[in-house]
């Protein structure tokens, strides 16, 4: 419903909330998850919109339209990510990638890459997936580095680990070379991979196929 709703962690209290208007026309199905840092909440919406707001009582302390132009699917969907400098980055699944300054709102930098849907950033890189391509753009200036084609397919929020790029996609999961932009290998486990691909501890990824089963996968030993 375009609301993010803030409760207590101990009695599940409702302490505040946050809502935007619906978009007219169509939008994407999915949602951005808030991002928590320093007491400021950081959370994306279908109306084009990127909010932050004190953590403490919902105030906004800025609001920044990403989508600039009309039309359908102008949503943030992207659950909002931060480099190791302190950039923040999120992306309208119309008008691309932006680089936000978290403190002001400013955008300063905006780089057009349609039907972005999830970001990770690592280092000076974010690495932005979606329909049809992964694409891996330099946090700076959002220059692109590499674009990996995935043809008609979609890929989900990719996870780092073990020197690979993993991410979900309908015909299961891809994992890519994060400095050369390769795939190096693809694995199907049956019907696919569509959530989110979780990460664990030395080496350890796991991922629940479109036929109900979760995998573990330990990408340490692959590189051994």
């Amino acid at each position: 419903s375009n609301t993010l709703y803030a409760v207590d962690a101990k009695t599940g209290a409702w302490k505040w909330q946050y809502r935007r208007e619906m978009p007219g026309g169509f939008t994407i199905r999915g949602v951005s998850a808030p991002t928590v840092r320093d007491g400021i909440a950081y959370v994306g919406f279908s109306d084009g919109a990127l909010v932050a707001l004190r953590v403490s009582d919902g105030v906004a302390v800025w609001e920044r339209m990403l989508s600039t132009s009309l039309g359908p699917f102008i949503d943030v969907d992207t659950t909002p990510v931060f480099d190791d400098a302190g950039h923040l980055f999120a992306a309208s699944v119309k008008d691309g990638v932006s680089s936000v300054d978290p403190e002001t709102g400013t955008v300063l930098w905006t780089r057009p890459l349609s039907n972005v849907t999830s970001l990770v950033a690592q280092g000076e890189v974010v690495y932005a997936t979606g329909s049809g391509k992964v694409t891996a753009l330099m946090a700076a200036d959002g220059r692109t580095l590499w674009s990996v084609s995935l043809g008609e397919d979609a890929a989900g929020q990719p996870v780092l680990s073990e020197g690979y790029l993993v991410a979900p996609t309908v015909r299961g999961l891809i994992f890519i070379d994060p400095a050369l932009g390769r795939t190096v290998l693809r694995w199907d486990p049956g019907q696919g991979v569509s959530t989110r691909v979780a990460p664990g501890r030395s080496g350890m990824v796991y991922a629940l196929s479109n036929l109900g089963f979760v995998y573990a996968l330990d990408l340490a030993e692959t590189r051994g």
